[in-house]
């Protein structure tokens, strides 16, 4: 038996239902053989049947786990965009294809700074939804977690795990004067000479060349 959290009004999402035990929960998988006798069949038998038959039944219904949802990048500078992709597949690993409802949102405990626009279908299986945070202030800072959300008739599968945004200053505009000029450039050689961990541009993990061309570029786009 497995029991994930259900939905109270009382509650919120994310919570268990308030009733005896689990009685109440939302059950995801339920196998229960009772009243049996000692002619009765084999009960691992008789649940390994009932196993195989709701494994079948998924076959064509969105994995959360085995699904693929990619954020181009997990460090977003305020004042620009990225984007999410998504293939839904099966617990087979097969492709549901489109036409599926798709939509993403703000995971419960994010900032929420990020606007997230409506699922596209791309046609071959894929969706991409764009998030921005082009109209936030300069000072603007924080972490998003991001759902994926998938809808099929008895329920919504949310996929797993959810995914990390976190929001960092303007590159270009690296004083947030609300100016791109050579003043940008000097704050930043500046912090990438301290080997200020918001200098690491390409999100590798080092300070180095790389980042300082990363924000030329930026800066010079601008």
């Amino acid at each position: 038996m497995i029991v994930v959290p259900g939905l109270d009004p009382a509650l919120g999402n994310g919570f268990f239902n308030d009733g005896d035990g689990c009685a109440t929960a939302d059950y995801f998988m339920e196998f229960n053989i009772a009243f049996q006798t000692r002619e009765s069949p084999d009960p691992v038998d008789q649940l390994q049947a009932l196993f195989d038959t709701w494994r079948a039944d998924l076959v064509g219904i969105t994995d959360a786990v085995r699904s693929a949802a990619d954020l181009a990048t997990d460090r977003l500078p305020v004042g620009s965009a990225t984007t999410l992709t998504l293939e839904p597949l099966d617990w087979q690993d097969n492709p549901l294809g489109p036409g599926l409802t798709v939509f993403a949102r703000h995971a419960e405990g994010s900032d929420g700074l990020t606007t997230i626009a409506a699922a596209a279908d791309l046609g071959d299986g894929t969706y991409r939804i764009d998030i921005s945070a082009a109209d936030l202030p300069a000072d603007s800072r924080g972490h998003d977690t991001i759902e994926v959300v998938v809808e099929h008739p008895d329920r919504q599968v949310v996929l797993m795990p959810s995914l990390g945004l976190t929001l960092t200053r303007p590159v270009a505009d690296w004083n947030t004067d609300g100016v791109v000029d050579a003043a940008d450039v000097d704050a930043f050689v500046l912090d990438w000479r301290s080997r200020d961990p918001s200098t690491d541009l390409t999100g590798d993990g080092a300070i180095d060349s790389r980042d300082l061309i990363a924000f030329v570029r930026a800066w010079a786009g601008q």
